[in-house]
């Protein structure tokens, strides 16, 4: 069983695997921030765990998205030129790259939207 995942992540590539990994990396900071609480301190500046959980990581958000959907429409791309197992392996992609975009909308979108209120 733990064949097939090392197959799976190794056909996805390094620079996607990288790219879906920093995604994900940027969700679990919120979270952690969000599980943490701030702290409460007495400098104007907030520390540098602050910062990059309220600002860098809702910043980045909405490039881990565009970046991941072009990533997606490539892979659509090269699975309807492709034939055989290479059809299958961006058929596979293209999937895993649609299961990260839902979470990245179900995660960050209300987020992002709260801030029109």
């Amino acid at each position: 069983m733990t064949s097939f995942f090392k197959v799976q992540l190794s056909s996805l590539g390094l620079l996607r695997l990288s790219l879906l990994a920093l995604a994900t990396i940027n969700i679990l900071i919120s979270i952690i921030n969000l599980l943490l609480g701030s702290p409460n301190h007495s400098s104007d500046f907030g520390s540098l765990w602050e910062v990059l959980a309220t600002l860098v990581a809702p910043v980045m958000a909405p490039i881990f998205i565009v970046l991941i959907f072009l990533d997606f429409i490539m892979a659509k791309v090269r699975a309807a030129d492709a034939i055989g197992d290479a059809r299958q392996q961006y058929i596979t992609i293209s999937r895993i790259e649609l299961l990260m975009l839902g979470i990245m909308f179900a995660y960050w979108v209300p987020f992002l939207m709260s801030f029109g209120r």
